[in-house]
């Protein structure tokens, strides 16, 4: 895909930078992103065609492998930032702690430049301005969670499976499976990956992933986009799409018609207040849970089955208390 090139592209340049007068042999960088040494030459003519001067020689001692370089007096390009968007850059680190984790070098290294660029009174002012932006996420998220993401990320980019133990609510299993993309929610991170075994993606709490590591088997070939994955009908886990039809009471009708539950859904509002919300979703439980935070507030008209697992969840509660 042309993400993985690019990605794979930039690594490329700055080992080719990193190396210096040694440089780096075609045959390496083939066997470091497992793609062959036709697509590093295709991978170099694309960063050439940007400017970038790279030149390359033929080792004799190396036993005439191809090897890269940079031309001896080229410096990568100053990035400067202005005003506003330095202000932006504080204002994300404060917001989006919640990744802080796993990219934290990366992020805290672009803070400290432009620190150590600005004038006290303006950087004085970008600190201030920080506090009344306050995370609401970060508790959540664990070390070994972001450890796991950076691992899976690597092993996406470079086509290759992983392993794992994953305890569902029922039972402890082995995965050997393909990862294909990454979702955050509700103060969790999801993985959507393709198992051979069933031919199918399943969704996996990456939280509950253990013994994870990246297997020295290439990835399946799958066609996949995770925006229809997640989104094709409200709640995160995946299923056969149907269709629900709620009727919420006047009293919370402000707060259905405010929020964009799903980018197909359908508001009607009624002459006594209540609105009915229309929308696809993948799983009945998720459904179940979601009607269940509105109490009394809301009436399912559609589906059936949807009204009818309710009801039974409903009993459920009862004989608890």
């Amino acid at each position: 895909m042309r993400n993985q090139a690019l990605y794979r592209q930039w690594q490329i340049l700055q080992i080719i930078n990193s190396r210096g007068n040694r440089g780096v042999s075609k045959e390496e960088l083939a066997d470091r992103f497992s793609v062959s040494k036709r697509t590093i030459a295709r991978d170099i003519t694309n960063l050439s065609s940007c400017y970038f001067p790279i030149y390359d020689e033929i080792k004799p001692e190396s036993g005439g492998q191809v090897f890269y370089f940079l031309q001896e007096r080229y410096r990568f390009p100053e990035i400067t930032f202005s005003y506003p968007e330095m202000l932006a850059m504080y204002l994300l680190y404060s917001i989006y702690t919640p990744i802080n984790p796993f990219l934290y070098e990366s992020f805290k290294s672009i803070i400290d430049k432009i620190s150590d660029n600005v004038n006290p009174e303006t950087l004085k002012f970008m600190k201030d301005l920080q506090n009344y932006f306050l995370p609401d996420l970060y508790p959540y998220i664990k070390e070994k969670d972001t450890d796991k993401i950076m691992l899976i990320s690597e092993a996406i980019l470079n086509k290759m499976k992983i392993s794992f133990d994953y305890e569902s609510m029922q039972k402890k299993k082995k995965f050997c499976i393909t990862p294909l993309g990454i979702k955050f929610y509700h103060n969790n991170f999801y993985l959507a990956a393709y198992y051979q075994k069933r031919d199918c993606v399943l969704t996996f709490a990456i939280n509950r992933m253990d013994k994870l590591e990246i297997c020295q088997e290439k990835a399946d070939d799958v066609k996949f986009n995770i925006d229809e994955y997640f989104h094709q009908g409200f709640g995160l886990y995946h299923g056969e799409t149907f269709w629900v039809k709620l009727q919420f009471k006047k009293e919370v009708s402000r707060l259905i018609t405010e929020r964009n539950w799903h980018s197909q859904q359908k508001i009607t509002e009624k002459k006594d207040g209540s609105v009915i919300l229309e929308m696809p979703a993948s799983n009945l439980q998720e459904m179940v849970w979601f009607v269940l935070n509105y109490g009394s507030n809301v009436k399912v008209l559609e589906p059936d089955e949807l009204k009818n697992e309710l009801v039974d969840e409903l009993i459920r509660i009862h004989k608890l208390y």
